[in-house]
């Protein structure tokens, strides 16, 4: 793939990867976590029991609704310095920052 003549062939990748991704992601269930905010449990339970299985569906489902009520899902509006400043999302924060410098330098 040195070749001027096969440099080309590299931009296909990524548009096979979005052509697969934009026919698979209508059939992937919303994110249970989001559900259970915007339209309520039995709807979060449905996603769940399509992920996973129903035996473990009241055990997720019990594990959002803590996450709910220990505020960690609701943060609102965050300024950047906020977002430095929170413990709880300090290893997300530094783990995405990495990802992205290193897709930079790749």
């Amino acid at each position: 793939m040195g070749s001027e003549e096969q440099w080309k062939w590299l931009f296909l990748v990524p548009v096979i990867c979005g052509c697969v991704e934009l026919i698979v992601l209508p059939f992937c269930p919303e994110s249970p976590s989001y559900l259970y905010v915007t339209e309520g449990s039995e709807k979060a339970r449905d996603a769940i029991v399509k992920l996973q299985s129903d035996d473990v569906a009241d055990e997720y489902l019990g594990y959002i609704r803590e996450e709910i009520n220990a505020g960690v899902v609701e943060h609102g509006d965050m300024t950047v310095i906020q977002l430095f400043r929170d413990v709880n999302l300090r290893k997300q924060l530094i783990v995405g920052v990495t990802v992205q410098l290193m897709m930079q330098f790749s």
